[in-house]
């Protein structure tokens, strides 16, 4: 059995999860872990709270009108994902979402249906059960029976979606914010404020929020992935580290190489040219 662990202080731990801004302590506790030491009375169970709920969110922002409980778990998991470099250059399995999912049903369901069903959060948003239907592949933890999910519908409409982003964690907000040209303090992006309302209003009339979304998730991840590459190329100390990682890049830019050069050199319309 193979256990990962990390060391954080709580006030860093209690900032990303709240706020998203690096989104990589938040992004791990997306799925379940275990502490191994007590926080703060109070700290951790609030911060992963807002958490999960910062979650909740951005998924549903990513869904289409009608959704699995199967497909919102996979979203869930796979936010922390999206963008991330490890998975460019092919360092990362890239079934792992789904394996997650696979293996802790039972774990995540606990985890996020309650919030999503008695919250009351999610009101405006119209959430209601439509259907049933049995899932493609997640299974029970350990008993490998498939087990049915419910089919879920939201509404999409202006209002909805407005009132979907307004619940996004400040820093998704942040980076959209400034994408869309707004340079304002992370602080002024809380829940309700005026220079939220403003972003979020400034969101629907780009005309795609959910790719706005989408796009600003996934640069907050690159830019934390990337972070924590090269952290652990020093830590695992420089020369082999680096061939390692050289040797993903090359495996995952050859199919492209193979695919732009055709069977017997050069690719089409390029000719050698002397230097002289």
């Amino acid at each position: 059995m193979t256990i990962k662990y990390g060391v954080i202080e709580a006030a860093s731990l209690e900032r990303d999860l709240s706020l998203w801004e690096h989104l990589y302590i938040a992004g791990r506790m997306h799925k379940p872990v275990t502490p191994l030491l007590p926080a703060p009375p109070g700290l951790l169970a609030a911060a992963q709270e807002a958490n999960l709920h910062n979650a909740l969110a951005a998924a549903l922002v990513l869904l289409p009108p009608t959704f699995t409980e199967e497909e919102l778990l996979r979203t869930l998991v796979g936010l922390s994902y999206r963008g991330d470099i490890r998975l460019a250059v092919g360092a990362e399995d890239p079934h792992k979402v789904a394996r997650i999912v696979d293996g802790s049903w039972d774990e995540l369901y606990s985890m996020y249906m309650p919030l999503l069903i008695e919250s009351g959060r999610y009101s405006a948003l119209k959430l209601e059960v439509v259907g049933q239907v049995a899932p493609t592949s997640a299974m029970r933890s350990g008993s490998g029976a498939n087990i049915s999910c419910r089919l879920w519908r939201q509404s999409k409409d202006a209002e909805a979606q407005g009132a979907a982003l307004q619940l996004l964690a400040p820093g998704l907000l942040h980076e959209m914010a400034a994408r869309l040209g707004y340079h304002v303090p992370l602080e002024h992006l809380a829940p309700s404020t005026s220079t939220q309302k403003e972003v979020v209003e400034a969101a629907m009339r780009s005309g795609t929020p959910q790719r706005l979304t989408a796009d600003s998730l996934a640069a907050i991840v690159r830019r934390s992935s990337i972070y924590q590459a090269a952290a652990g190329l020093l830590a695992a100390g420089g020369g082999k580290a680096v061939q390692y990682v050289g040797s993903k890049m090359a495996k995952a830019v050859r199919p492209l190489l193979a695919m732009a050069i055709p069977a017997g050199g050069n690719s089409a319309g390029s000719k050698k040219q002397g230097v002289s």
